[in-house]
């Protein structure tokens, strides 16, 4: 059955000054960038992974992926519901914040990005 919840899956590429440092981006990845963005955003589940290698020469080359659920539609097009802010300066603040963040590790401009939608198939 699908999950109630909408999925977003996104995609990061690592920035070419850190490819020889994954060690490093990793540390920053999992110790600011992923508790970071847990507290300004409301989301139901938050699944982070490492991309240790391209399975084909041709395929784009991303150093992490995210899958978060959220708890509404709204929540993913809203930008007060999307970044838990409760009024203007909050929003910016909390954007500021997630920006700076973000570019530190990677190329903003290059992150992409999918709604999807999530099966859950159980065996009897």
């Amino acid at each position: 059955s699908r999950t109630p919840y909408p999925v977003a899956l996104t995609m990061f590429p690592i920035q070419e000054s850190r490819k020889t440092d994954k060690v490093a981006w990793e540390k920053d990845w999992f110790g600011i960038q992923g508790p970071m963005s847990e507290m300004i955003q409301p989301r139901i589940r938050y699944v982070r992974n490492v991309v240790r290698k391209r399975l084909t020469p041709t395929a784009p080359e991303y150093a992490g992926l995210v899958i978060e659920s959220w708890p509404s539609n709204k929540h993913m097009s809203n930008p007060f519901l999307f970044f838990f802010a409760k009024n203007p300066w909050q929003l910016a603040l909390h954007v500021t914040v997630m920006l700076r963040s973000v570019t530190n590790i990677m190329p903003f401009t290059k992150i992409c990005q999918q709604t999807v939608g999530e099966y859950i198939i159980r065996q009897e």
